[in-house]
């Protein structure tokens, strides 16, 4: 393993980066604030595309890439600040292009919301239900208010969970 730690004067941070060669991998961990370690994060990316470039390096297709996971998020409104916190924790997944994360407020203005949330309920692999705190029935049945995903539904996802 080799590695290197890059200091960004402006900002303070500090990013070790680690090349794991029998992995082929390469590590990155940055410190700092959350702003700041995405503004050092998107600097050394562009550095590796840079160093890719030139050397005329093309990624590797060998390798059959995984899947991408389809969350679809289902919340009440009353918790939206929660569901908030929970993109921004999985943002670093997102942009690695492991999960794409799907919640209403994709909807477009004039379109179809209830066509298109059964779509997304229909290709999603992973359902994350945000359990509010005024109980479990309240919070689903207010999730999944819509005839087409009614009682039948939350109660298969109720079921799902083990309660």
């Amino acid at each position: 393993m080799s590695g290197v730690i890059l200091r960004h004067p402006p900002t303070g941070c500090r990013a070790l980066v680690r090349a794991d060669a029998a992995e082929r991998q390469v590590r990155i961990h940055i410190d700092g604030t959350a702003e700041h370690r995405r503004d050092l994060l998107a600097i050394v990316r562009h550095n590796f595309d840079v160093i890719h470039a030139d050397h005329g390096f093309t990624p590797d297709d060998s390798e059959s890439p995984i899947p991408v996971l389809q969350l679809f998020l289902s919340y009440s409104h009353k918790d939206e600040k929660h569901v908030e916190e929970l993109r921004e924790d999985l943002k670093l997944m997102e942009r690695n292009g492991l999960i794409r994360t799907w919640y209403d407020r994709a909807i477009s203005v004039g379109e179809k919301w209830e066509a298109r949330i059964l779509q997304e309920l229909a290709e999603a692999d992973v359902i994350v239900c945000q359990i509010s705190h005024i109980g479990w029935d309240q919070s689903i049945r207010s999730q999944f208010s819509s005839q087409a995903m009614g009682p039948p539904y939350w109660r298969t996802v109720r079921d799902d969970c083990g309660t």
